[in-house]
Parts: structure tokens; C-alpha cells; sequence
């Protein structure tokens, strides 16, 4: 069975990728709630955060 957290930790990661999909579109506001739920789902999500940073 998968935990919660694993499970977070997996939509974290989609909420990542799909907000490199919207930056690569250029829909910068889309991209960074993307990396910002990425976040609120895993703090830790280190990419998330370098590119809500560099947005």
C-alpha cells in the first residue's frame, strides 16, 4: 500500500512537471502555481522552488 506521504510526494513531482510544461509555453503565471503546489504538497521539492525562484 502507499502511504500519504509517498503519495504527496508523487503529486508533488506531476505538479513539478506539468509546471515545466507551462513555463516551456511561456505561461508563467500557470507554471508557478504548478511549482507552488508542488511545494505546498513537499516542502522539500528542491526543483520546485529553484524555479518559482527564477520566475
Amino acid at each position: 500500500f502507499e502511504t500519504g506521504q509517498s503519495r504527496d510526494m508523487q503529486m508533488a513531482a506531476n505538479h513539478y512537471l506539468t509546471g515545466l510544461a507551462y513555463e516551456g509555453l511561456g505561461q508563467i503565471k500557470k507554471a508557478k502555481e504548478e511549482f507552488a503546489s508542488a511545494l505546498k504538497l513537499d516542502p522539500g521539492h528542491i526543483w520546485s522552488k529553484v524555479h518559482l525562484e527564477s520566475l
